[in-house]
């Protein structure tokens, strides 16, 4: 008889009863016929998970990482980045594929992974419907195929279009407006001039289909086109 292969995924989701969802779902795929055999290490907080890719590198390696985005730790209120655990990753079993979920996807931080993981798979939490979905997205996964989520697919596209619009100052000049930073500052954070921070902002808005420049008017519609 043949030996069934094993397939090692990684979980890391800091809400637990989720994580405990997929992981259930995961292991619903074994079965006595099939020639694979799915193992799930689940994780709840950033530590743990680096502990367990640390404990790997003598041994055992994982096929697929689902990674949260945000993970919070409750204890100490500070919030880690899956992004890093997908960065050890790479750099430890490069042949891993790497699939992030979110619930709230922010455009500066997905352009940014696109940018350094370009990651296998990117899932917005809202879009998974059924436990057979979840499983045909694994196993697309594991296949060498990619799996993006409507909500994720409808970003790439409008990555590429704005690309063609925004660079990564305009990226910025937007991102340091929703924290608050002021005009006269503006100048300091972007290394640019007052005229050319003021010339971004007009484009911004034009391109924003604004009939003048309101600062609270484009983080507005800044925020509902996913660029921040």
């Amino acid at each position: 008889m043949d030996r069934k292969r094993t397939r090692n995924i990684l979980i890391v989701e800091d809400e637990e009863l989720f994580g405990a969802y997929l992981k259930q779902i995961i292991l619903g795929m074994n079965h006595p016929e099939s020639m694979e055999q799915y193992k799930v290490s689940l994780h709840s907080n950033y530590g743990a998970a680096v502990a367990d890719i640390e404990k790997s590198r003598d041994g055992k390696t994982y096929d697929l990482a689902l990674l949260d985005i945000r993970l919070p730790d409750r204890t100490s209120k500070k919030v880690d980045d899956g992004s890093k655990i997908a960065e050890l990753l790479r750099s430890s079993t490069p042949s891993a594929k790497i699939a992030f979920m979110t619930s709230t996807p922010n455009q500066r931080k997905l352009d940014a992974i696109f940018n350094t993981i370009q990651p296998e798979g990117f899932w917005s939490k809202q879009d998974f419907k059924t436990a057979e979905q979840i499983r045909g997205i694994v196993h697309i996964l594991l296949n060498q195929g990619t799996s993006y989520s409507p909500a994720i697919t409808s970003f790439l596209k409008q990555r590429a279009s704005e690309r063609n619009f925004m660079d990564q100052k305009d990226y910025d000049l937007l991102y340091y407006l929703s924290l608050g930073v002021k005009n006269k500052d503006l100048p300091n954070y972007l290394h640019l001039s007052q005229s050319g921070v003021e010339l971004r902002k007009r484009k911004l808005c034009q391109h924003m289909g604004m009939d003048r420049s309101d600062d609270h008017e484009l983080i507005k519609r800044a925020r509902e086109h996913g660029l921040i």
